[in-house]
């Protein structure tokens, strides 16, 4: 926890994101806003949806302001319409805070963001929470990046890749590097809403969190344990999240025939007892930025497999001491190792442990520090 402000270095600020209703970036900005609060700052955390979506504790002295102008637009000059008032809006509530500082978190909030502070003349920082080459808007979005972009105070992204990738619209003095940061909880009580269930108080559980959206690949985790379910029994894949392509994951799974070894257990508000009764972890994304479900995973000394889907991974991989990596896409690949870490506990111990000692330097004792010197 960051030094107790002093009159002159405490902080009006308001941090802005589209929504608390689930994801990485979400549970970062929720974290980033409570320690803030905690320290002795003014916090508030603006969103576009209403805040009856949130899924995020925040400390209770987050002031939280929700817009609710996240609904769907049928037609693109609805979107346009939608989009002008959410800038409206929200710099109307920014001109009514007056905050010494804006964080605002990822790409298309970001833009909106930078649109509604103009000429407010208060300094905002962006950070951005995916891989930009990867994770494309559509041109019009893209243009107004590349043209919005370059008027930050200051820009944050996960990885050096990213920074390389920005360093084009914006000025390298500009950018810093602050991984994400996760501490396990003190208590770690199991919810009956996330118990896992299992047949058999000796069935092993293949875990794997995120979004059910096309970037996160579980498409290829289904059919690389489409290849390995019959050989190791005596495991059952569990897949923790909701997104637009549940309905089309289950499907997937009825056709592979492999949908009564697999778990779908939708959103989960709290998932440190899923990590806590899994035995393995997969991450099989086709791109991330820095991924918070694996290094929650790590930091409960889970063995892990993840696709070299960032840079990160192989960072936090250690050259494969701590993390098994395989190509993004590559189910026989993902499979055999599923396979390998399923018939070996030696390997999963030696991971497990690996992991943890690689999780430790990511604590937010560690990466707070960094978030804290925007403050200043």
């Amino acid at each position: 926890m960051p030094s107790k402000p002093t009159e002159q270095t405490r902080r009006r600020v308001a941090l802005v994101i589209h929504a608390l209703s689930g994801g990485g970036a979400e549970r970062i900005i929720s974290q980033l806003a409570s320690r803030w609060a905690a320290a002795g700052h003014d916090v508030v955390l603006i969103t576009l949806a209403a805040t009856s979506t949130d899924k995020y504790p925040l400390h209770s002295t987050v002031r939280r302001i929700g817009l609710d102008l996240l609904q769907a637009s049928s037609n693109k000059l609805q979107a346009l319409g939608a989009n002008y008032r959410r800038v409206r809006k929200l710099r109307a509530a920014l001109y009514e805070l007056a905050p010494d500082r804006i964080v605002s978190f990822c790409d298309r909030m970001n833009i909106v963001t930078l649109l509604a502070s103009k000429r407010l003349n208060i300094p905002i920082w962006i950070c951005e929470r995916s891989d930009p080459s990867k994770q494309k808007l559509g041109w019009i979005w893209e243009w107004a990046r590349r043209r919005s972009y370059p008027s930050c105070t200051g820009c944050v992204v996960q990885s050096e890749t990213v920074k390389r990738y920005l360093s084009a619209w914006v000025a390298d003095s500009k950018l810093r590097v602050i991984p994400n940061a996760v501490d396990v909880p003190i208590n770690l009580t199991t919810n009956a809403s996330v118990r896992l269930d299992t047949e058999h108080s000796n069935t092993k559980k293949v875990l794997s969190v995120g979004r059910l959206s096309a970037e996160k690949g579980f498409d290829t985790l289904l059919l690389a344990w489409s290849q390995v379910h019959t050989s190791i029994p005596e495991w059952k894949l569990v897949l923790a999240g909701d997104g637009a392509e549940r309905h089309q994951l289950q499907s997937l799974a009825q056709e592979l025939k492999i949908a009564d070894s697999v778990q779908f257990l939708g959103w989960c508000d709290n998932p440190w007892p899923l990590y806590d009764q899994a035995d393995m972890y997969v991450l099989p994304s086709r791109y991330e930025g820095f991924p918070v479900a694996l290094l929650e995973a790590m930091s409960m000394g889970k063995p892990c497999i993840a696709t070299r889907c960032s840079e990160t991974v192989e960072l936090l991989s250690e050259n494969g001491r701590a993390i098994e990596c395989v190509e993004v896409g590559d189910s026989d690949s993902l499979a055999r190792s599923i396979r390998t870490q399923a018939m070996s506990p030696e390997t999963r111990l030696e991971l497990g442990q690996s992991a943890k000692r690689i999780a430790q330097k990511f604590t937010w004792h560690s990466i707070g520090p960094m978030w804290d010197q925007i403050l200043e």
